[in-house]
């Protein structure tokens, strides 16, 4: 990560809500340098955010959309013998504005462990759900291996 307070220049889109206007703008906003980089690509594919963070070496770092969706940023301390663990959802685009569609992918740095799909979850019942729905699609695969090995 940087260090607190290296900050580089970017163009962001400021949102009408967090603007002095009351329009969107444009501006000119420092940007921890160590996401720099990242929140210049999604501005530039138009991807709207409110707010960014690196974490400054405390926490993770944080990108938030302006849909209300947060992106998280880390990196494991190989140094340390630090692994990091993600979780990918991956909307498909197949679903609606009331149903998603996920393609799932768990890793463990760079080596995946474990993927599966999840069809036809309520977007109304929230991402706790959609976690609960993959914790149960791994355990009931680990349980239907078990079983195969003891017949």
């Amino acid at each position: 990560m940087c260090q607190w307070g290296t900050c580089v220049m970017v163009y962001v889109k400021v949102p009408a809500d967090l603007s002095a206007t009351g329009r969107d703008e444009w501006r000119l906003k420092a940007i921890d340098a160590c996401i720099a980089d990242i929140v210049a690509a999604l501005q530039a594919a138009g991807i709207d955010m409110r707010s960014s963070c690196c974490g400054h070496g405390k926490e993770l770092g944080h990108i938030e959309l302006q849909d209300g969706r947060m992106l998280i940023i880390g990196r494991p301390d190989r140094d340390k013998g630090g692994d990091m663990l993600t979780v990918t959802f991956h909307n498909d685009g197949t679903g609606n504005e009331a149903i998603g569609n996920y393609d799932v992918t768990v890793a463990v740095n760079d080596a995946i462990i474990y993927t599966c799909r999840i069809e036809g979850h309520e977007r109304r019942r929230g991402w706790t759900e959609l976690v609960d729905r993959l914790v149960f699609a791994a355990y009931r695969e680990e349980m239907e291996a078990a079983d195969g090995d003891q017949t």
